[in-house]
């Protein structure tokens, strides 16, 4: 079963767009990055998404590189930047 989780209890859905659009995020890293906010760690975003861990991992760490980021709480720092729209947003991400 789903973990149901709402977009608009963090950000709200243009909030989350401009950051889906300003990150080019691709559907799938975008579902992970959501996770993320919400504070799920790895085997619960494999089995929200129904994929593997070591999927969500490679997802990540694509993630990670295409953005120049060094982990999960730059990349958490990034989307909340965005969205507050804090011009240190590009050295970030």
């Amino acid at each position: 079963m789903l973990l149901e989780m709402e977009k608009e209890d963090i950000l709200t859905q243009p909030e989350w767009d401009r950051v889906v659009h300003s990150l080019t995020l691709a559907p799938r890293q975008a579902d992970i990055t959501w996770q993320l906010l919400h504070g799920c760690g790895d085997k619960q975003i494999a089995q929200n998404l129904g994929i593997t861990v070591p999927t969500v991992r490679t997802h990540l760490s694509r993630l990670f590189s295409k953005l120049k980021l060094q982990g999960r709480q730059e990349l958490v720092l990034c989307v909340l930047m965005l969205v507050r729209g804090t011009n240190q947003t590009v050295a970030v991400c």
